[in-house]
């Protein structure tokens, strides 16, 4: 379901009231399938919500390195 764009503002301004950031990923399919070979799988999922989950697991496992 499409968001309004008084939803969008409001999503907007309870990030940031959260300090949140939000980021766009932009992965080729031979990314996701180094991603998922080393382990996080569902990055090979052919489901987006899966594959963002495994991305961002993924990042995040790499920032606390």
């Amino acid at each position: 379901m499409a968001m309004t764009a008084a939803e969008r503002v409001r999503a907007v301004r309870e990030r940031r009231r959260r300090r949140e950031i939000q980021l766009t990923v932009v992965l080729h399919e031979d990314d996701l399938r180094e991603i998922a070979r080393h382990g996080y799988d569902g990055a090979a999922s052919t489901d987006r919500a899966r594959q963002g989950e495994a991305v961002q697991l993924w990042i995040t496992d790499r920032l606390w390195m």
